[in-house]
């Protein structure tokens, strides 16, 4: 996972709402004179940051910065007050924009907090609620984990995947990580699969660091009172028909599924149930659902039935592999140069036989035709009765012949 290691320095949690948020508020002590504003109508901007602790007291002297923005979320106006006795604060001359939207910003024990209003409600009066801390990471509540196969790739032998989560604290204290005890049991933790990269992550809560924890990693962020996203997209390897790997669940979380496509028909995940297919924007996905489970009561979650690549796909990716031809050539060379020697060995058995099995039919075969001359002139003399000289000639010839062939045998012998 060198791509998820990379993002241990990195803030890689950015909040939605407030994902432009750093870099506004380098502008927010600029005068607002400074700014251009446009001609409209001024306002007052008042309300009273409220602590949601329950006994706890607001603390006077917080400085509350307000971000004026358009309808294109273009920055108009800034400014900035500090809180009175009461934790009551004001704004002046705040342009009323019509479409627009005001960003009030505190920061209190080192964790910020906003609140958006829109021009409807500018001059209603405004609570800004910030909260005490707790490092009880177990107030935190899991309401429902999803994890989305978007892609799978057998050519690759790799899966694509993105996993929704929805956690609630509900609590009256803002949850923050401890690291007293040097140890990350006091984080928000997920699992990945083996070998994991391109791990990204985005969240509704204050940027943060995510640091890498075991087989997995964890979020540092605060978590305030209320309900909250974390998704996180990430890409992993398979090799064979199944994956699987440890599914911890180290929250708890009361509905877990699974779901991807309907096209993929084999496409299994075990030890979920099959409850529904759903549709979204276009495609039917099918879901997988397990509910219940414990902090720490995780499962082995096995995908089955992956797609594999062709039998064309394997061999060429293993001669577009340097490690084939390393290993590979040695192995086919030794195997050419047996089959040569076993040829010649064979060869060189095969060729006196067959010469001889062909001298042998040679010298049968002549002996075969002078024998038979033989008798053929016999016969002759015997029914019509040849001269007696001719007929000595010949038989003499034919004796000679024969008793010719017959010595060469022996002799080839």
């Amino acid at each position: 996972m060198n791509s998820f290691h990379s993002l241990r320095r990195k803030r890689a949690i950015g909040s939605r709402t407030f994902g432009a948020l750093a870099v506004i508020l380098v502008f927010t002590f600029i005068q607002v004179s400074t700014l251009p504003v446009r001609a409209q109508e001024a306002v007052s901007l008042t309300g009273q940051v409220v602590n949601g602790t329950e006994g706890a007291e607001s603390p006077s002297g917080l400085t509350i910065l307000l971000l004026v923005l358009d309808g294109s979320r273009d920055l108009i106006s800034t400014g900035q007050t500090v809180t009175g006795d009461d934790g009551s604060f004001e704004f002046r001359d705040v342009p009323a924009v019509s479409g627009g939207s005001y960003l009030l910003d505190v920061e209190y024990l080192g964790i910020p907090y906003q609140e958006i209003v829109t021009a409807d409600t500018l001059q209603a009066a405004l609570n800004l609620t910030i909260y005490e801390t707790t490092t009880q990471i177990s107030v935190i509540q899991v309401e429902r984990q999803v994890m989305v196969i978007t892609g799978i790739d057998p050519q690759e032998k790799e899966i694509t995947a993105i996993e929704f989560v929805r956690v609630s604290n509900p609590g009256d204290r803002t949850v923050v990580s401890d690291l007293s005890e040097g140890t990350p049991m006091g984080f928000l933790r997920f699992s990945l699969p083996p070998g994991t990269s391109d791990l990204g992550v985005q969240s509704d809560l204050p940027s943060r660091e995510i640091i890498s924890i075991g087989t997995g990693f964890a979020v540092t962020s605060p978590v305030a009172p209320g309900d909250h996203s974390i998704e996180f997209s990430y890409r992993f390897p398979y090799q064979g028909g199944m994956f699987s790997y440890k599914q911890n669940l180290l929250q708890g979380v009361e509905v877990y599924q699974v779901m991807a496509p309907e096209e993929s028909s084999q496409f299994g995940v075990r030890p979920l149930a099959l409850v529904e297919t759903v549709d979204i924007e276009g495609t039917r996905y099918k879901v997988w659902e397990r509910t219940n489970i414990s902090p720490g009561d995780g499962f082995e979650l096995e995908l089955t039935n992956l797609p594999l690549p062709s039998l064309f796909a394997q061999i060429r990716s293993s001669a577009d592999d340097t490690r084939f031809w390393i290993a590979g050539i040695p192995v086919l060379m030794g195997v050419v140069l047996v089959g040569l020697l076993l040829l010649g060995a064979l060869n060189r058995l095969k060729i006196p036989m067959i010469s001889q099995e062909v001298e042998d039919s040679f010298a049968s075969t002549s002996r075969s035709e002078w024998i038979r001359k033989l008798a053929h002139l016999d016969q002759r003399q015997q029914d019509r009765g040849l001269p007696e000289a001719e007929y000595q000639q010949q038989r003499n010839r034919l004796k000679d012949q024969i008793l010719g062939s017959t010595y060469d045998s022996e002799q080839s012998v």
